[in-house]
């Protein structure tokens, strides 16, 4: 089993959408954390996450699936 960190990409919306659409998850986030997880948010998350430059925000896949998301915020 090898999981790896890959920029997001369109391609993982459903999964985002499928992960993220979790009272327990969202429960644990910020109140900026949507609830219930839409495809709209995920359409957003992932193009705001592309657009960095560079990339701070990796999608956490597993056998091509993203099971996960992190992050590095510098303030």
């Amino acid at each position: 089993m090898e999981i790896k960190l890959l920029p997001w990409s369109i391609k993982y919306l459903d999964d985002l959408v499928k992960y993220a659409n979790n009272p327990l998850i969202a429960k644990n986030l910020t109140d900026a954390f949507p609830h219930p997880y839409t495809k709209e948010s995920g359409i957003k998350f992932i193009e705001t996450a592309s657009k960095q430059n560079p990339t701070l925000i990796f999608a956490i896949v597993k056998e091509n699936e993203a099971i996960g998301s992190i992050g590095l915020h510098p303030q």
